[in-house]
């Protein structure tokens, strides 16, 4: 294992070199603290959104714990300096899954909890577990409110906001009609889909899976206004299953229509979805693992692992696949992203040789450009990733570690939030063209403004890729009349040689 640790690092180095750390800093308490997201904010901050097992106030926690594990939300400038913090949770055990930020700097906080109502929990539990999602003002404060259960067990897997100020959650449930599910469960576990409104109220709710263990664990909405939803199956041709599954395990597609009908499904030869988005392109990004050796899949007493990436076009058909070299451990990827160069970066860990986590760039074709291993004598996961200004990186990861090879301060307690920012990728001149391409306002009413260069061709197209107006614009600011119905459109801008292109998802 130590040659592959090795042929890593002299890969990295032959294709290209990753950018350098610009800042690091290690969050944390004297107990188990992990990350579940890092997202930036609308001043230039971040969002930092953990979970705690901490019983007390210690390190940089200031408030005590309410159960077993909490929400633990925090509020940095952008240098990583904490500004504000909430701890969140009730009497027993609340795991977040997802924090997004909102236009506005709300945030809000998906997981799944235990708990009864107590401390900052006000519904009961409504069986063994229940999602519990939360939104809170740009200071941290709790705005309003939802436990949504049955009797048995759900569990979150993912939450986006969608383009109507709603939100769609996805998890998994082992329950039938009961409380707040309205429709009978398909197999051992399925997926739980709920689409709610700007205050968390239930709009509708979709129950999918077949006969065997169905587990949904990442979601997005796709430029025509529906929705993928990505996980993992044991299932075969069953329940609202149509594919037959000769792995025993694989990864299972489905996409929704606006309103939870199913418009078609993908079943896919790797064991896990872990991360879906949408590219600018229309198509689609998956992240996930697959488990090689042995007879068939998650069966085999021995088997392998490999990091696995996926393109495929917006019916769900793959256009190529990137592999990492497999290990005796498992690996996965944890969070997937595109830049505007077309690049596409990707966090992920694995548990051989040791406890590693790695921030990885693919170039548009799927080559890999670089791979980067957050070096250290202890455990370390890649979570979360984002964008942060000036066309740069920042990373979020769980650690043991003390002052070891990348990382530059001790450890808090068991396990602590370790924040990394890198900095910028050099760009070329397309590329640096493409970031200052803009439009606005957006959503837009009579009237939508394009920024981009001189002699710019600006399209814009419908949700169903229909031309409706296409012009050069001759300055580097466009006013373009929007007559158009409400939807989802694309506006595409090309420089004159069409060396730089980028496309907006606009609403109205």
């Amino acid at each position: 294992m130590k040659k592959l640790y090795a042929l890593l690092f002299m890969t990295s180095a032959v294709l290209a070199q990753a950018p350098a750390i610009d800042w690091q800093r290690t969050i944390g308490s004297n107990g188990q603290d992990g990350i579940s997201t890092i997202a930036q904010t609308p001043d230039g901050g971040y969002l930092v959104g953990a979970n705690s097992q901490a019983s007390d106030i210690s390190g940089e926690k200031t408030e005590a714990g309410r159960g077993q594990t909490d929400y633990w939300v925090l509020k940095t400038d952008s240098i990583g300096n904490i500004q504000w913090q909430r701890t969140i949770g009730g009497n027993d055990t609340d795991i977040p899954t997802k924090y997004i930020v909102l236009p506005d700097g709300s945030s809000v906080i998906l997981g799944y909890s235990y708990s009864n109502a107590n401390f900052e929990k006000t519904q009961n539990s409504k069986g063994f577990s229940d999602f519990w999602i939360v939104k809170l003002s740009a200071t941290g404060q709790i705005i309003w409110q939802h436990t949504y259960g049955a009797n048995m067990f759900e569990m979150t897997g993912d939450i986006i906001a969608t383009t109507d100020g709603g939100f769609l959650i996805g998890g998994t449930s082992t329950s039938g009609i009961d409380g707040d599910k309205t429709e009978a469960s398909r197999g051992q576990t399925d997926y739980w889909i709920l689409k709610l409104d700007s205050s968390g109220n239930i709009q509708w709710q979709k129950t999918l899976g077949g006969s065997s263990y169905d587990t949904l664990t990442s979601v997005v909405q796709t430029n025509d206004g529906n929705f993928i939803c990505a996980g993992y199956s044991m299932s075969g041709i069953s329940g609202d299953r149509t594919l037959a599954n000769p792995w025993l395990d694989d990864s299972w597609v489905v996409k929704l229509s606006a309103t939870g009908t199913i418009l078609w499904q993908r079943a896919y030869n790797f064991s896990e979805v872990s991360s879906v988005i949408e590219l600018s392109d229309g198509n689609i990004l998956l992240g996930g693992t697959r488990a090689i050796s042995g007879p068939v899949g998650r069966s085999a007493l021995s088997y392998l692992f490999k990091s696995v990436v996926v393109k495929t076009n917006a019916s769900g058909q793959v256009i190529w696949t990137y592999e990492e070299q497999p290990i005796t451990g498992e690996c996965r990827v944890s969070e997937l992203l595109e830049f505007p160069d077309g690049g596409i970066y990707f966090t992920s860990y694995a548990t051989e040789p040791t406890f590693r986590g790695m921030l990885t760039k693919l170039n548009a074709s799927g080559t890999l450009a670089w791979n980067r291993i957050f070096a250290n004598d202890q455990s370390t996961f890649a979570m979360s990733l984002c964008k942060a200004s000036n066309n740069s990186i920042i990373v979020g990861l769980s650690s043991n570690a003390g002052i070891f090879g990348d990382k530059t301060e001790e450890s808090r307690g068991m396990s602590d939030v370790w924040i990394v920012k890198f900095s910028p990728e050099q760009l070329s001149v397309a590329q640096i063209e493409t970031e200052a391409f803009s439009v606005y306002p957006n959503p837009v009413k009579s009237q939508l403004n394009v920024k981009s260069v001189a002699n710019a061709k600006v399209t814009v197209r419908n949700a169903l890729g229909q031309r409706l107006i296409s012009i050069i614009s001759a300055t580097e600011t466009a006013a373009i009349d929007f007559p158009f119905g409400p939807g989802t459109y694309l506006v595409t801008i090309e420089n004159e040689n069409s060396q730089a292109t980028k496309t907006v998802k606009v609403i109205k």
